[in-house]
């Protein structure tokens, strides 16, 4: 029997491409392997062997392409009771009510309205992957991000456990249980599994969970910016970086509180590393740093690991003492829910300032985590509803919610 690798390609233009990868072959287990007949449902029939792994996603299909309709019941007053019989939703029912109406609230519509990316003619396009990690059971997750913020990416993969062809999920072999209890020895396998396939094939690797929703516009246009490219300047170079590559190690994310010694780049949003990053990890700390630990706690570990050859978490803006990485969704960054990364003991050993509510979130905000006590008791469903509603937001995509003088979605008071 066939078993091999897969790796999925996400092509706007072409179609899906399924890719393979002989390397980790060997070290795929037998309960991942699946049966290759999903191959041929999409009508590809390149032999296995001749096939190799390239996680391109190029500008996709746009979202007007809705899927399969299905038989949905959304009860938006109820945000804790969501009956949601298949995902992603076609787009007729994510734009039934306007914007702040849904379980995405006032607030969040507010601020996401005021953080939509403008189109901007960009000195340096950065090339950026996209790695989510994530598990069989949330591919339904997976899924919906490929039909929103994924198909946005230059390259895109999930981390799974589990191969889908479909969604761009690999198998990938790790030390340690498949839980969120071992994420850290996850992230490692993803880490150095990136660095010696795709170093060289993109500027910057962007990893979160399945619970992020990312704007790349935005990320693009930070991640391009002077700023950066300040942040990123090695320190026997004079002149500021004109290109990427010429970049300093960058971990890049949303300050969180460890100890009095030490801070991180919080998970939650994710973390960017530059090329420079990811080839420091594979040399000088994969190896080296925690290499056998099990843990929940990976943003922390890796952030320890990349603290003590010298590079700190950065990434927000001290000036406007705001940040682009969000901890927690939108609704509870605009009403200035506490946050959970230890925004008063950052500020207290680190002078780390990042203002509550809206003032706190950067126009150029890129990244927010779906979680929140609000919807605790049906977080998967809600949060693939959300991820629409956010997608739909952002890029003002329900024309029917669009004010006739002003052309724009106005805002529901619920």
């Amino acid at each position: 029997s066939v078993s091999m690798l897969l790796t999925s390609l996400l092509s706007i233009q072409t179609g899906l491409k399924i890719t393979h990868d002989r390397d980790f072959y060997k070290q795929l287990r037998k309960h991942d392997r699946r049966d290759l007949a999903s191959i041929h449902n999409n009508n590809i029939h390149t032999p296995l062997h001749d096939v190799e792994i390239h996680p391109w996603l190029v500008r996709q299909q746009s979202h007007s392409a809705n899927p399969t309709p299905c038989n949905t019941r959304l009860w938006f007053k109820n945000r804790t009771n969501v009956d949601i019989d298949c995902f992603p939703l076609p787009l007729s029912q994510v734009c039934r009510t306007p914007p702040g109406s849904g379980p995405e609230g006032m607030d969040a519509s507010r601020l996401l309205q005021n953080i939509r990316p403008t189109p901007k003619q960009l000195v340096r396009n950065p090339r950026i992957l996209c790695l989510v990690y994530t598990n069989e059971n949330n591919h339904r997750l997976v899924e919906t991000i490929v039909h929103t913020w994924g198909k946005r990416c230059d390259g895109f993969l999930a981390m799974s456990n589990s191969n889908d062809a479909s969604i761009g999920a690999l198998a990938l072999d790790h030390e340690g249980p498949e839980s969120y209890s071992n994420m850290w020895q996850k992230t490692r396998s993803i880490l150095k599994y990136t660095h010696d396939k795709y170093l060289h094939d993109f500027d910057f690797f962007h990893i979160c969970g399945d619970d992020t929703y990312m704007i790349l516009e935005n990320m693009r246009e930070f991640l391009a910016s002077q700023e950066v490219m300040e942040l990123g300047k090695p320190q026997n170079l004079v002149e500021t970086p004109i290109s990427f590559s010429q970049l300093g190690p960058l971990l890049l994310g949303a300050p969180m509180f460890v100890d009095e010694t030490q801070y991180a780049c919080a998970g939650g949003s994710g973390y960017t590393l530059n090329q420079a990053a990811l080839k420091l990890y594979a040399n000088e700390i994969h190896d080296s740093c925690h290499v056998h630990d099990l843990s929940s706690m990976e943003d922390v570990l890796l952030s320890e690991c990349f603290w003590n050859v010298g590079v700190k978490c950065s990434g927000w803006n001290t000036r406007e003492r705001s940040t682009r990485y969000h901890g927690m969704d939108a609704q509870d960054r605009a009403q200035g829910v506490p946050s959970p990364l230890g925004g008063r003991k950052l500020r207290k050993w680190f002078k780390i300032k990042i203002a509550e509510g809206f003032n706190g979130a950067s126009p150029q905000s890129f990244a927010f985590h779906l979680k929140s006590q609000r919807f605790r008791k049906s977080r998967r469903n809600l949060r693939l509803l959300i991820m629409q509603r956010y997608e739909a937001i952002v890029y003002d995509l329900c024309p029917n919610h669009r004010n006739e003088n002003t052309g724009k979605a106005p805002f529901v008071k619920t």
